[in-house]
This record gives C-alpha cells, sequence and structure tokens, in this order.
C-alpha cells in the first residue's frame, strides 16, 4: 500500500476539495438540480482528488544502489512498487536527458538483491533482462520458501559511457506517466 504522505501534499488535497466545495455552493442551483449534473461533478471531483493522491505518492521507490567504487559507469539500483498495482517501465536515461549505453531490469525470485556483482554473471534466481521484460508487481507478502516461482525483488541496471550521477525511470502506473529520479550521493 502507499504509505508516504507528505504535509504539503495533504495541505494541497485540503485546499483543492475546499476550493470544489465552494465553486458548487456558489453554482447556479439550476445546474445542480439537474441529478446527472451532480453526478458528473462528484466523477470529477474524485478522479481529481485520486490522480492528486496518486501523483503526491508515487508508488515507485529506489531502496539503494551498487557500484564498483573505481568505476561509477555501470550502476544495479534496487527498485520497489509501493503502489496496489502493477507498473510498466518505458525508459530509462541518466545524468539529466542522456541514453545510457545499456539498460536492463535485474528480477530476483530468491531473497538475494540484484547488485553490480550479478551483472555480468548473475547469481541463481537473478537475471537480467529488457525494461519491459516484466511488469513491476507489488513485494510478495508471504515469506521466502525457497521455492523460485515468483519475482520477489527488482532492481535497474544501468550501463553509461561517463560516470553516472542520476538515473531517471520514466514509468506508467494506472495509465498515468511518472518518473522516479535516484541521486547516486558521493
Amino acid at each position: 500500500m502507499l504509505t508516504t504522505f507528505s504535509i504539503p501534499g495533504i495541505i494541497i488535497l485540503i485546499i483543492a476539495v475546499s476550493l470544489f466545495i465552494i465553486v458548487i455552493h456558489r453554482m447556479k442551483k439550476v445546474i445542480l438540480k439537474n441529478r446527472l449534473m451532480k453526478f458528473a461533478l462528484m466523477i470529477a471531483a474524485v478522479a481529481f482528488i485520486f490522480y492528486g493522491y496518486i501523483s503526491l505518492n508515487k508508488p515507485l521507490d529506489s531502496k539503494g544502489y551498487s557500484f564498483h567504487s573505481e568505476d561509477s559507469t555501470i550502476i544495479v539500483a534496487e527498485i520497489e512498487n509501493e503502489g496496489f498495482a502493477k507498473l510498466n517501465l518505458r525508459s530509462v536515461t541518466v545524468n539529466g536527458n542522456e541514453t545510457p549505453s545499456e539498460v536492463r531490469l535485474g528480477t530476483s525470485r530468491s531473497n538475494g538483491n540484484p547488485t553490480i556483482a550479478d551483472w555480468r554473471n548473475p547469481a541463481k534466481g537473478i537475471q537480467f533482462d529488457s525494461i519491459d521484460a516484466h511488469t513491476i508487481q507489488t513485494p510478495p507478502e508471504e515469506k521466502y520458501s525457497g521455492e523460485m516461482d515468483r519475482i520477489r525483488q527488482y532492481a535497474i541496471g544501468v550501463e553509461h559511457h561517463a560516470p553516472i550521477s542520476t538515473i531517471t525511470v520514466h514509468y506508467t502506473y494506472l495509465g498515468f506517466p511518472f518518473d522516479e529520479v535516484i541521486e547516486m550521493s558521493a
């Protein structure tokens, strides 16, 4: 589930709902007597609030990354879907808007995270595919039982000709486009 809330985001939603209520009360009573108009306004309000909530609480999150200390041109960043529906990766850029040399989606069917050590020679249960090979599901609730039947963890592997300072993941969630910027700290 989405669990991160920001105070400014909640304040913006409260203000938007308050303004919507004021506009409805100021509209002519003739318009609001029509049941179809009331229903359309309610649907618009719910859609606006839902989109605002999803926009303020984006589902894709990065929990960490790995790279070689001597070479920061290859980075593997762990990603997690914190939403309640699947999300689809569209593209990945680095250092602003540069296209990386290679981008792969790392998946793990074991308890281990895909890391930089798995980039060239993946461990058992870990593989790297094209970024559109899988949809990013929410993490499974059950504990790992030794069976490798379900993807448990995801990572984005990126290789670039220059050192990487940011990775921007472009994705869609419930049909809406979003971006997640992963900053590499020194």
